[in-house]
């Protein structure tokens, strides 16, 4: 059935602001393969991948007050997942409430995302259809709270579906930058994958068991203890979001609170550097992913998508920024990278 909707204008900050859900997912297929191309499951992994891009269409067409729109396959899957069959739903969701052919719009909306997500009554997280055992996955990071850690000779590979994470963490969504501030400055944050639905907060969960096991098999090693060999398993690098989760609560409560512009600025510094290797559709958007998050640096350098500005441009206005408020000139060094990787 095809999806239509109404689009409509509605304020954010009055007694009648509606009541609505933001939609946090990725522009393009967001299932990744997981394994390496040496290996069958791989093979199958990267034919798929390859298929899916370039067999399949990129837009379906939905209807939006009336009249045709293409959809990212993406989107409009999401949303099929995600609607209602009795009653409507109000989203937000970028790609159709942002005119992305007008660079004006899109600067002025960039700015009011923190507001956006901040004020939605909730965040849907959408990572995909099921595939890869991602079922198993999203239970067992529902239950990831009565995980024990604190018993190096647990069998962890029987009681962690490693294979079936290390699938559910290779998804784009947790390689893009725009989708930290997204989840980050949401009040409520839920993750869906197919037709499980986990809290955000279970992740950061997931996360924290993971830290207490790593310490674990480190003390068990120092002290001489037998630990089980196949613990290990359960903290490869199957996240790379890792390290964000483990920092959204403390920047959460930054958020939170009053800051200088040199705490900021510090802040910004690091979390630029620690999502270097996160993607975006444009260069500049390593930054301005970011900004939600620091409204003190968007009162001196506010996003800006028009001509009158390029990449290089806002990577010196950044450098200079930051430069100015840590007295550091390291960033300078890491524009520099930055700017030459992408060449």
């Amino acid at each position: 059935m095809q999806i239509r909707a109404d689009l409509r204008v509605a304020p954010l900050e009055s007694s009648h602001a509606p009541r609505y859900t933001a939609l946090s997912y990725t522009w393009d297929e967001p299932i990744q393969p997981s394994a390496p191309l040496t290996t069958l499951r791989g093979l199958y992994h990267h034919a798929r991948a390859w298929y899916w891009r370039y067999c399949r269409p990129s837009h379906e067409t939905i209807v939006i007050n009336d009249l045709p729109f293409p959809a990212a396959r993406n989107l409009a899957t999401a949303l099929r997942h995600l609607r209602d069959g009795k009653e409507p739903i109000d989203f937000w969701v970028d790609a159709i409430c942002i005119n992305q052919e007008d660079e004006a719009e899109k600067s002025s909306q960039v700015r009011m995302m923190p507001h956006i997500y901040s004020q939605a009554n909730k965040t849907v997280i959408w990572l995909g259809t099921r595939a890869d055992g991602s079922d198993e996955a999203m239970d067992f990071i529902h239950s990831a709270s009565s995980l024990r850690t604190d018993d190096p000779n647990i069998d962890f590979d029987k009681l962690v579906p490693s294979r079936a994470l290390t699938a559910l963490f290779s998804r784009a969504w947790w390689s893009r930058v725009w989708v930290i501030q997204e989840a980050i400055l949401s009040q409520q944050a839920v993750v869906v994958c197919g037709e499980k639905v986990v809290p955000l907060d279970a992740f950061e969960t997931l996360q924290q068991k993971a830290s207490e096991l790593r310490e674990t098999m480190q003390s068990a090693a120092r002290s001489g203890a037998r630990a089980s060999s196949q613990a290990p398993g359960f903290i490869p690098p199957f996240m790379s979001f890792t390290e964000i989760l483990s920092e959204m609560g403390h920047l959460r409560s930054q958020c939170s609170e009053e800051r200088t512009t040199w705490d900021a600025a510090y802040c910004l510094a690091a979390l630029v550097m620690q999502t270097s290797r996160f993607q975006c559709t444009l260069p500049r958007d390593k930054v301005y992913g970011l900004f939600g998050l620091f409204p003190e640096v968007q009162r001196v350098i506010q996003p800006s998508y028009g001509p009158e500005k390029t990449d290089v441009d806002v990577f010196k206005d950044v450098t200079v920024f930051l430069t100015r408020w840590t007295n550091r000139i390291d960033h300078i060094l890491f524009w520099k990278k930055l700017e030459t990787d992408r060449v």
